[in-house]
């Protein structure tokens, strides 16, 4: 019963080393990218004053 259980223990933290690592060099290929600019859609501003506040 316990050589099964220690297997089972090395094996999820060796799973959770993979999982971090795989996230790690994720994070840093993804990175760099960025959504692009959006061309020819107009800005609207929404300007409040006093009466527009309930």
């Amino acid at each position: 019963m316990t050589g099964p259980f220690l297997v089972a223990l090395l094996g999820a933290r060796a799973l959770s080393d993979v999982l971090t690592q795989l996230g790690l060099a994720s994070e840093e290929l993804l990175r760099g990218e960025r959504l692009p600019n959006l061309q020819g859609i107009p800005h609207q501003t929404i300007a409040l004053d006093e009466t527009d506040v309930e």
